[in-house]
């Protein structure tokens, strides 16, 4: 892979692989900077690109879904409609790898109080 990082400018790694929950074969493409984003093979971004912190938000807010979905009677549907209408996203735009650290954060906010009377 020839492309550069947007971030620090070192060439970017680029490996074949399936990632979880997707049966679809992408690229994981990487930099030593901690930059890390998916793409499939036509190159259209499955996330946002992001870094070693904007991952762990991400999957800070996927394990709060996932804890609300096995400790409450609420599906997950239930839950993203939640986030979109706090975030004022449309629901099909609501997709936490899309999210950027801001939008992580406003909605472990968000998820905090979500099951509270």
């Amino acid at each position: 892979m020839n492309e550069l990082c947007p971030f620090c400018g070192d060439f970017l790694t680029a490996q074949l692989r399936t990632i979880y929950r997707n049966p679809k074969t992408v690229y994981t493409i990487k930099c030593t900077c901690g930059l890390i984003f998916y793409t499939n093979i036509e190159k259209t971004f499955l996330t946002l690109p992001t870094n070693r912190r904007g991952q762990n938000l991400r999957r800070k807010v996927h394990d709060v879904v996932d804890s609300l979905v096995k400790k409450t009677t609420y599906k997950k549907r239930e839950i993203y409609l939640f986030i979109s209408k706090k975030l004022g996203k449309p629901l099909r735009q609501t997709h936490i790898a899309l999210f950027n650290a801001r939008e992580c954060g406003e909605t472990l906010t968000f998820l905090r109080d979500f099951d509270k009377p």
